[in-house]
């Protein structure tokens, strides 16, 4: 009965969603409305219509389309609803790509990881230490970030950040010691939201879709995954679910690098596979972090006004001073006159 009380209940939804013309934080969700069969109008929003959604003029209390002022929305039966991962997480039990139990946790688990490190590269998407305001969607400008800055937290995320956290990643995948027969999803044959989720980002991060799924401008993938086989399996074993590949090349085709081939290219992994090899037992040596150039100068100008201030107060105070008498002249008479 249970059953067909959620087909009934499903296909009498009317469901719209609402997000920019990129991937993004909105895609995973659209891929599982697709693979679920849930229909859906897609409708592709300019940065000026999430403006417009934000609120309405005079009237504090109501909101124009969008709950949080911000996107995605999903419009179910004309009530919207945000937060993309609320919003995935309902798909996902919709379509059964959300299980129960210990598999809901290792889902969850991937999707708090992935959302750690989204909340780690929001300084770089935004140039500034902080998201835009809720209120009115601009950024603070007291909170505005340098290049050099920006810099060092591409730098940071890239080098440490996403390496380690998609290697936690792997090691939870490796929990799994027969893919071929058990499945390479994060719940063996499952798909589930922590699937698409996992392969949107890093499609993104691998630069495989650059004109629609940048995902994070700056930051490459390919050091974070050298040493994690399964990863890079998963995201082929998504890309290649029927759905996924008619989704992309019907929605997407266009944006993908035709140079390397686009959708039919193996996702770019054949580069990528020459360079995975075993993660090593031991810690590597670390790169240096780099010099931030004002730090430095800053520095060496402290230096130099603390060399002054030695050289002008504390050097004359142990010596008796720098009028020191000539050779045969008397101490008195050096001091202009001596004792009266």
């Amino acid at each position: 009965g249970g059953a067909r009380g959620t087909a009934k209940r499903r296909s009498d939804m009317k469901l719209t969603f609402k997000y920019l013309d990129i991937k993004g934080l909105g895609e995973p969700i659209r891929l599982a409305l697709t693979v679920g069969g849930l229909p859906f109008e897609d409708v592709r929003l300019s940065y000026d219509d999430v403006v417009a959604l934000k609120g309405v003029a005079g009237d504090l209390t109501k909101h124009n389309g969008s709950p949080f002022g911000q996107v995605p929305v999903l419009e179910i039966d004309g009530s919207p609803f945000g937060q993309s991962g609320a919003l995935l997480r309902w798909v996902g039990r919709e379509c059964g790509l959300y299980p129960s139990g210990m598999k809901q946790l290792r889902v969850d688990m991937v999707e708090d990881t992935l959302a750690d490190v989204r909340r780690v590269m929001a300084p770089n998407w935004y140039k500034n230490a902080l998201a835009r305001k809720p209120k009115d969607g601009k950024l603070p400008r007291s909170t505005m970030l340098s290049e050099q800055q920006v810099a060092s937290v591409r730098w940071m995320v890239q080098e440490e950040y996403l390496p380690e956290r998609m290697w936690q990643i792997e090691r939870l995948l490796m929990q799994e010691k027969d893919p071929d027969a058990n499945g390479w999803f994060v719940c063996g044959k499952e798909l589930s939201i922590a699937d698409l989720s996992l392969y949107v980002m890093l499609e993104g991060l691998l630069g495989i879709c650059p004109k629609a799924n940048t995902y994070c401008k700056g930051i490459t993938a390919e050091k974070a995954l050298m040493h994690c086989p399964r990863l890079v399996r998963l995201i082929k074993e998504v890309a290649k679910h029927p759905k996924i590949a008619a989704w992309n090349k019907e929605k997407w085709g266009k944006h993908y690098d035709e140079g390397t081939g686009g959708v039919t290219a193996d996702l770019h992994f054949q580069k990528l596979g020459l360079n995975l090899r075993p993660k090593p037992k031991t810690e590597p040596k670390k790169e240096a972090e780099p010099v931030n150039p004002l730090k430095f100068l800053l520095i060496v100008a402290l230096y130099l006004v603390l060399m002054i201030l030695v050289v002008q107060f504390i050097l004359p105070g142990r010596t008796g001073g720098f009028n020191t008498p000539k050779a045969g002249q008397s101490k008195g008479s050096a001091h202009g006159g001596g004792e009266l």
